[in-house]
């Protein structure tokens, strides 16, 4: 298992940020800052596939205020655009309904939500109500496949329910 992490704010002696956990090598990674009055970043790592080829995994935890937010969204759509072109996976915690201007910001720059199950919540994990984490995806090669979104019934790990989806490569 290889891991990346970038750390957005120091904490009891270690750091908050974004993960990325893979079992395929991790080729580079980038991270970028996002506005606002708490420190927020997102994580890119570009990884490489079996049997050839790459794609881009992104993390990201969007600020509460949704002021910051909506400011961080065209920040981090530029932010993976810039980079190399390669077929881009961003997930995490939005902090934002489907229905947002957040969201929306991205789904406006040609992100597309994962299929499957969007309307199940996902925050709080112990009693979901609202939706406010997401998979996206950008550029996916026509041999690959976002497939089996959901979210799942762990409630311990986190203050979030986790989301899931499976990526088919052919």
């Amino acid at each position: 298992m290889r891991a990346a992490f970038s750390k957005s704010i120091d904490l009891r002696g270690g750091g908050y940020g974004n993960a990325i956990l893979s079992r395929f090598p991790m080729l580079a990674e980038r991270c970028c800052a996002l506005p606002g009055k708490e420190p927020r970043s997102a994580l890119a790592c570009e990884v490489s596939l079996p049997g050839g080829g790459a794609l881009r995994f992104a993390s990201t935890h969007l600020c509460l205020v949704g002021e910051f937010r909506l400011a961080s969204a065209p920040v981090l759509v530029d932010f993976l655009a810039d980079l190399e072109p390669l077929p881009t996976i961003l997930c995490g915690d939005f902090n934002a309904l489907p229905e947002s201007e957040t969201l929306g910001a991205f789904i406006r720059a040609g992100w597309e939500a994962s299929p499957g199950d969007q309307a199940s919540p996902s925050y709080p994990a112990d009693e979901p109500d609202i939706r406010i984490d997401y998979i996206l995806s950008r550029g996916l090669a026509a041999n690959m496949v976002l497939a089996d979104a959901c979210v799942g019934d762990e409630a311990l790990a986190s203050d979030h329910r986790p989301v899931t989806a499976s990526l088919l490569v052919s």
